[in-house]
């Protein structure tokens, strides 16, 4: 559908490598241009836990949320119709670390030990930012985008763009905040954790480049 149109996600993403899972909020910006009674997001392997949507200081009702898991979607169904305008759709949810090269996925790398450890990467070409969180999944709709990821203490997590913050969590994990993005499409998205290393940023044209490698590869870095 086409009557509602995303201009802002802010995405958390709390990961765990153990479980190969993870919990997720999205807070998406979203224009209404035309009545309807209905909210219709791409979903795939996603289990949506709470749904709020507010307009302005109000908070509306969401009477039902259904699943269709051949169209990938999720459908939020409203006690009261939407007039056209700008809400605010905050959901939370869970989902998985995946073995299938799709979203979000395992990886590993051996290190010179020949001890293997696993990662977390991502693949959101072409319809698979669906399986990283809800939203609008195609490449038209595009929207600014702010990451903020969690993970295990001695980890290090990676966006589109560069981080502007990392704190540490009362349970003793590390949060990394990423900077918002251009406005793109989802296919575009990264979301990348793991034992990793990177170089100090070197200006190349302007732009600040840096090398990240597996824990303890920074010599091969060197130019």
């Amino acid at each position: 559908p086409r009557h509602i149109v995303p201009t802002h996600y802010d995405i958390r993403l709390e990961l765990d490598l153990d479980t190969v899972s993870f919990q997720g909020e999205v807070g998406i910006n979203i224009t209404v241009l035309e009545p309807t009674d209905a909210i219709v997001l791409n979903a795939a392997e996603i289990e949506v836990k709470s749904s709020r949507l507010v307009d302005g200081a109000k908070t509306l009702e969401i009477s039902e949320i259904s699943y269709d898991e051949d169209a990938e979607r999720v459908s939020f169904q409203l006690q009261d119709p939407l007039s056209p305008g700008d809400y605010r759709l905050g959901l939370e949810y869970s989902g998985i670390i995946n073995d299938k090269l799709r979203g979000l996925y395992q990886s590993v790398y051996r290190d010179s030990d020949g001890v293997e450890h696993l990662i977390a990467t991502s693949q959101c070409q072409a319809i698979d930012a669906r399986r990283v969180f809800p939203g609008w999944d195609e490449p038209d709709f595009k929207a600014t985008f702010q990451t903020t990821m969690v993970v295990a203490e001695g980890l290090e997590a990676y966006s589109n763009t560069r981080e502007v913050e990392r704190s540490n969590t009362e349970d003793g994990r590390v949060e990394f905040q990423f900077a918002p993005t251009m406005k793109m499409s989802t296919y575009l998205l990264a979301f990348i954790a793991g034992p990793f290393d990177a170089t100090e940023p070197a200006m190349v044209r302007g732009t600040p480049v840096r090398i990240i490698v597996p824990r303890g590869n920074l010599h091969l870095t060197d130019v």
